[in-house]
């Protein structure tokens, strides 16, 4: 899928010999609260000689230390009520753990309509400890307001630090269960959610229209696997 928020929309990704190991994890509570936590483990240069490795190493540390930490900037750019960091292990391979929170999750899923000016629509209803949360979005091809230099533009660059493989992300209803999805497996008896893989062909008959739903009980009993 080309075109999706968490994949596509943001569809420029960091540049450099830097490579790591990312997991996302996405803690929703049942009144659609949202904590994102990702985990950066394994941070390391890959290619060119021992020096080069280095040199690339302690600019990746110096720019982290001094505020310029990618994870960061594009999760600070979607609006968090709060966000925080911290540098895990200091020396070769690096690890960082970064947290956000924002106040609802479909408010996260407008903002990122909204910077990437990307025509849908996200709601939330609760409903008695039941939620259930919408998001639909028009996949379209680049336009000629897209190109470098435009608002949507800009904010795709920053938020491709957050592009990453559909296996990376997993949201986690911290309590209850999931009781009915679409885009998503439902996995864990319930309790986490991890989105499918977009078929095109199902895309394009739908007129290019993205429609994504989860469905969550807070009283429904799940058991740890």
């Amino acid at each position: 899928m080309k075109h999706f928020i968490f994949i596509t929309l943001a569809a420029v990704l960091a540049s450099g010999c830097i490579v790591k190991e990312t997991r996302h994890d996405l803690y929703l509570e049942p009144d659609g609260g949202l904590t994102w936590t990702v985990l950066e483990t394994g941070i390391r240069a890959e290619g060119g000689t021992p020096e080069d490795r280095r040199e690339e190493e302690n600019r990746y540390l110096d720019e982290y230390l001094a505020g310029g930490h990618s994870i960061s900037e594009a999760l600070a750019l979607l609006g968090p009520e709060r966000i925080d960091g911290r540098l895990l292990r200091a020396e070769r391979p690096f690890s960082v753990w970064t947290e956000a929170r924002y106040g609802s999750l479909d408010g996260l899923g407008r903002r990122f309509l909204e910077l990437l000016e990307v025509p849908g629509e996200a709601s939330l209803e609760l409903e008695n400890g039941r939620g259930r949360f919408e998001f639909t979005c028009r996949v379209r091809p680049a336009c000629p307001g897209d190109g470098d230099g435009s608002s949507a533009a800009e904010a795709a660059k920053t938020l491709g630090a957050l592009a990453d493989n559909l296996d990376c992300y997993r949201l986690v209803l911290t309590d209850g269960r999931f009781t009915g999805a679409s885009g998503f497996r439902l996995l864990e008896n319930g309790r986490v959610a991890v989105m499918e893989a977009v078929d095109e062909q199902k895309l394009e008959a739908a007129g290019g229209i993205l429609h994504l739903s989860l469905d969550w009980d807070a009283a429904a009993a799940s058991s740890r696997n």
